[in-house]
């Protein structure tokens, strides 16, 4: 779809020249030439170009409109999907404001890039070039004068890129601390709460709106400036066609005053086409920035994978529950502190272990090791008396049940949160009533409830 919609745009540039070239014929053969028969059937194409014209702009833009679309969907599943299999790794590195931005901005400037800007830049490329084809099997001495412009055109045009480049990346950036800003506060909002900070988040959240806004006015004082240049360029054109076409058409036999119309009436379509330059540009930065973004995420390699040996337990089973580590050690980063070294305990069938320590002194880790949400550096982690390693994540994770301390809802009912990891779930196993809380009043309850028989000292 992409491809037939560039094509018309490619028809409906050439058509663009359509209009001029019949103008010449109505001027100098129809009225000058005195064959008056020919202003109807020459004004019937005129209006015909146009119309066909329009209907073929119609055509293009539903075309690239529904192929942006579905490129619009096509990637963010593919980003999602990829997210999905991500280890702790990446979204330790990854923020969640950046994931978002990504995700809908990002993917955002993709699908203005296939919906517009990429129909605009081959509609402006064909049109200058046909035309000066045109314009020079007419008359070469005009249409060199009119590429006198086009050298202090390009040049400018490469000057403005180089400056604003850098200008719409930190602005890409700005906006990934906003998101990551308002997101994080949302998240976080019971301690903000908690600990009363309502008015520094504000001010942190305006700082970044600020940061925000400062960096679009700089792009946007640096368009404004290019903006005069363009508009002189764009007037030059005209003028020059206007000026060095009149000369002729008073000095030379040859170039008549329908050459002259053509010149004029090119010349004010590549002057519009001109002006779109700086707007094109822009865009064409923007979806570099912004591909560059995504791509990072849809060919982002998860660290932590199946192996290719990996014993894969039969459909339908389970571990048993066996855990054994073996001198295991472990840290975030490369070259950072170990958080557990040499950690070794075993524990078979049914038995249950507390581990008791300090904020910081690795409980945690422990259980992100036991799932395999990050690899050891040393050692070894048994389940069932087989390295982890050579198990699929998919059994580790369906054998491996955690409760975290933080706690987390998906915006679904209670009894969806409780079935999440198996939505074939029964309501009666999913909300059991508490056998040592008779249905009798709470208040009552409470004052007479013991400690439960599952409830043992550790």
């Amino acid at each position: 779809m992409v491809i037939l919609g560039l094509c018309i745009t490619v028809v409906s540039a050439l058509s663009a020249l359509v209009v001029p070239v019949l103008s010449k014929l109505l001027v100098d053969d129809a009225i000058r030439g005195g064959k008056t028969e020919w202003v109807l059937p020459l004004v019937g194409l005129m209006v015909g170009t146009m119309l066909l014209r329009g209907v073929l702009f119609i055509v293009k833009v539903y075309l690239l409109e529904v192929s942006s679309q579905n490129l619009l969907i096509t990637v963010r599943r593919s980003m999602f999907d990829n997210l999905q299999h991500q280890e702790m790794h990446f979204f330790d590195r990854m923020r969640s404001g950046d994931i978002i931005t990504r995700t809908l901005n990002d993917l955002n400037f993709l699908r203005h890039f296939v919906a517009y800007v990429d129909y605009s830049a081959v509609d402006t490329v064909v049109f200058v070039l046909a035309s000066l084809v045109l314009l020079f099997n007419v008359s070469w001495q005009l249409s060199l004068a009119l590429l006198c412009v086009f050298p202090a055109l390009i040049i400018t045009s490469l000057l403005y890129s180089r400056k604003v480049r850098p200008l719409y990346r930190a602005n890409r950036e700005f906006l990934s601390h906003l998101n990551h800003g308002a997101s994080e506060n949302i998240d976080g909002n019971r301690v903000v709460k908690a600990f009363a900070r309502e008015e520094y988040e504000k001010e942190k959240f305006d700082q970044l709106s600020q940061e925000y806004k400062k960096g679009h006015l700089r792009a946007a004082i640096a368009n404004l400036k290019l903006a005069p240049l363009m508009s002189f360029f764009s007037q030059s054109i005209t003028v020059i066609a206007m000026l060095v076409g009149g000369i002729l058409a008073i000095r030379s036999d040859n170039f008549t005053v329908g050459t002259l119309t053509l010149f004029i009436s090119t010349g004010g379509i590549l002057s519009a086409n001109i002006l779109n330059i700086p707007a094109l540009i822009n865009d064409f930065h923007q979806f570099h920035i912004s591909a560059q973004k995504v791509v990072e995420i849809c060919e982002a390699s998860p660290l932590i994978l199946d192996r290719h040996d990996a014993v894969a337990l039969p459909e339908g089973k389970r571990l048993e529950g066996e855990i054994e580590f073996r001198d295991v050690s472990f840290a975030y980063t490369k070259n950072g502190p170990e958080i557990l070294k040499d950690v070794s305990f075993t524990l078979q069938k049914g038995e249950t272990l507390a581990i008791m320590g300090p904020t910081g002194s690795g409980k945690t880790t422990l259980i992100n090791l036991l799932v395999r949400f990050y690899d050891v550096t040393k050692g070894q982690i048994l389940l069932d008396g087989v390295d982890i390693r050579h198990r699929t994540l998919a059994d580790i994770h369906r054998s491996v049940g955690i409760a975290t301390q933080d706690v987390f809802l998906f915006s679904d009912t209670v009894d969806g949160n409780i079935a999440f990891a198996d939505v074939k779930m029964s309501e009666e196993r999913s909300a059991p009533t508490p056998r040592w809380l008779p249905p009798t009043d709470l208040s009552v309850t409470w004052r007479k409830a013991t400690k439960p028989s599952w409830v043992r000292e550790v």
